[in-house]
């Protein structure tokens, strides 16, 4: 299955920029499915059609589910939903503050995440189109499942502290209910669900594209994204400039010179990734003719479920304490490129052009201990923490 991850920040029109790629899937001959896991529930509203869990016939070969993570807990996960209700049943809270207590910051996205994999499991469809929250944080969630795993072993697993024993020990001196042993399994499937869902998210299948608006803010929150989606092993493929005007438009409008230095902002931030452009329309684009216009727009006569870049434009990896960071520089000495590190940003200079890398946080204070060019990549290495 081709796979594609629709993300950005919230507000920049992801969510319609996902339906019209699916509809230009679905016109390219592809059985799609599109699915979100954002909260908002707005891909119903985009699409014109009424979602559930469930895929939903939208078009001819397209699909369409919205994945609710209180749901999932409420149906697929009901060991864990019984163990968070009784453990938060014992407090003064009401019923109302109890169910809304159940599903922990970041829950809801992980049962959203398991619900995907088994979706992509029946088998039904050639391509996926995946309407991801707000900036990925659901995709950095997959992060998890090998903490999760470890901690479970040790902790509730065959030989972990919390064993029968111990935990029936417990519950006889302390209010709040032990887990079970149903919860305890429930957390292993759920676990192993995200795992497989890792899994599936490879490189070699998967894409995300990242939407973007011509403004500041947005564009900083973009590179951010970028960095920690290189940094959790996602290749982006193309980057789609939403809500652009017109050039005689934004000239009439006063806005044409500042348009043009924030699209010059995200080609410097973004190259050598593809930009593709999406313009600001008068009327909402929404329901199928309106999407199947905008799509065809976005990738003209491209197929959407093509990949618009070989490789991934970052590459974060770690090697014990050293971290490595790669950036493609084909055709370019190392004699020829100039690094700086300013805060929390890596200044490639190659010749006139310079680029800024976004870093992820965790390499904040890190120092550089070396730089050289490996099959047309700038291959930096960050070493332990600063003094």
């Amino acid at each position: 299955m081709r796979i594609v991850v629709i993300t950005g920040k919230g507000g920049v029109g992801k969510t319609t920029i996902a339906a019209a790629t699916a509809h230009r899937a679905a016109s390219c001959g592809h059985r799609t499915l599109v699915v979100s896991t954002d909260s908002a529930h707005s891909l119903g509203e985009v699409l014109d059609a009424k979602l559930g869990a469930s895929p939903s016939v939208v078009a001819e070969r397209l699909d369409a589910a919205h994945v609710d993570g209180r749901h999932e807990l409420s149906t697929t996960w009901r060991e864990i939903a019984r163990y968070m209700h009784e453990a938060l049943g014992w407090s003064d809270l009401d019923r109302l503050h109890v169910e809304e207590l159940a599903l922990l910051p970041g829950f809801d996205q992980l049962l959203a995440l398991a619900r995907i994999r088994q979706l992509a499991d029946e088998d039904r469809w050639d391509a996926m189109v995946i309407d991801c929250a707000p900036s990925a944080d659901s995709l950095r969630l997959l992060s998890l499942p090998e903490t999760v795993g470890w901690y479970l072993d040790r902790l509730v697993g065959r030989a972990g502290v919390l064993g029968r024993w111990v935990r029936r020990r417990v519950e006889q001196s302390l209010p709040i209910p032990t887990p079970t042993d149903a919860f305890i399994q429930s957390l292993y499937q759920l676990n192993d669900q995200l795992m497989a869902l890792r899994d599936l998210l490879n490189p070699r299948d998967t894409s995300a594209r990242i939407v973007v608006t011509p403004e500041r803010v947005v564009i900083n929150e973009a590179r951010r994204l970028l960095a920690y989606l290189a940094l959790y092993g996602y290749a982006v493929d193309a980057v789609v400039v939403n809500k652009l005007l017109d050039d005689d438009v934004a000239a009439a409008c006063g806005w044409l010179d500042a348009q043009c230095r924030y699209r010059a902002a995200i080609d410097e931030a973004f190259s050598p990734i593809p930009r593709l452009g999406a313009p600001l329309c008068n009327e909402e684009p929404a329901g199928a003719d309106r999407l199947a216009e905008l799509g065809h727009v976005i990738y003209d006569t491209s197929d959407p479920m093509d990949r618009f870049a070989p490789g991934a434009a970052i590459e974060i990896l770690t090697h014990g304490a050293e971290s490595l960071v790669r950036v493609p520089v084909g055709g370019v000495d190392r004699a020829d490129i100039d690094l700086a590190l300013d805060g929390d940003e890596l200044l490639v200079t190659l010749g006139a052009h310079r680029r800024a890398v976004r870093l992820p946080d965790a390499l904040s204070g890190h120092e550089v201990t070396g730089a050289s060019v490996v099959d047309g990549h700038l291959e930096v290495v960050f070493q332990g923490s600063a003094p």
